[in-house]
């Protein structure tokens, strides 16, 4: 058996729950336990965290979404930034061709299937899919020893977020290089944002033992998982809770996961010594947004 059918026929929800429990015991000595072996086994910097104590943590999952000190994480304070939302690796960026994006070496999907376009009920999605063709895209791996906090990369209003149920496979390396589309089959919240530049989309993709998906504005998205996807909007700009200045926190995972942003053509320039496989840190440059006039 390869591993596209092992992870098909995985019990993925079930293993996903299991750790769910553990990750929120509060008895003392198991969260202790399985904090002190995570820290060990993943190699966790605990010492960007801000509270370096483990009995500051009720749980293991407050330990995992711990917030860094202050200075921890500067953002770039240059006024055309366009910044990572994420600790993580670039696992894949570059421009949006016919619709399609690349998620590993011979593996592609479209925004369309990102945006779960064929099954959800939302007017705008089609109009937004169309904004983007020809834009560009970028992709954030969080490894389980990375900051798990997201982060807006520009100034932007809030206007939607849709959540769209789906699959948990695991999003490291292998599988991606395993199985087609995968973050278009992965449960996932998709976040989007009126700028200066135009739309900007954030896409929140769970995976396999991401026990939550949470958001500043209004908790937690999931868990409970539902069976159906659902949108909800935003009023308007006047609104000051739905507007996000750059290197704000937008919300985080509950064990890693990936981040998949997407913005216009004609918006950014990349960073000239960006790679692929980069390691990078939230607030960093990833790329700067061109002058609106």
């Amino acid at each position: 058996m390869n591993l596209s059918s092992f992870w098909r026929y995985a019990p993925h929800r079930l293993l996903t729950e299991a750790v769910g429990i553990l990750a929120k015991t509060r008895i003392v000595w198991v969260k202790n336990f399985l904090i002190n072996g995570f820290i060990k086994l993943f190699k966790v910097n605990i010492a960007e965290a801000e509270s370096q104590n483990i009995d500051d943590y009720p749980n293991f999952n407050a330990f995992f979404a711990r917030r860094l000190k202050q200075d921890a994480r500067p953002i770039c304070n240059d006024s055309n930034a366009f910044i990572s939302p994420a600790d993580g690796v670039i696992s894949n960026f570059g421009n949006i061709n016919q619709q399609e994006m690349i998620q590993a070496k011979g593996h592609k999907y479209t925004v369309g299937e990102l945006f779960a376009e064929s099954i959800t009920t939302d007017t705008e999605t089609t109009s937004i899919i169309d904004s983007l063709n020809n834009g560009s895209y970028y992709t954030v791996y969080l490894s389980p020893k990375d900051y798990h906090r997201v982060h807006i990369p520009m100034d932007g209003y809030l206007e939607s977020m849709t959540y769209v149920p789906g699959r948990l496979y695991p999003v490291k390396t292998a599988t991606t290089e395993a199985i087609d589309k995968l973050f278009a089959k992965n449960e996932r919240v998709i976040l989007r944002f009126k700028t200066s530049s135009g739309p900007m989309v954030l896409v929140m993709v769970g995976a396999l033992i991401v026990g939550s998906i949470s958001l500043t504005w209004c908790g937690y998205v999931t868990p409970p998982r539902k069976n159906m996807p659902f949108t909800v909007t935003y009023p308007n700009e006047s609104l000051r809770k739905v507007f996000f200045k750059s290197g704000e926190e937008i919300g985080f995972f509950a064990m890693g996961s990936t981040v998949i942003g997407c913005v216009p053509p004609e918006v950014l320039d990349w960073k000239k010594d960006l790679k692929l496989n980069q390691n990078v840190r939230m607030g960093e440059l990833l790329g700067k947004i061109r002058d609106s006039d």
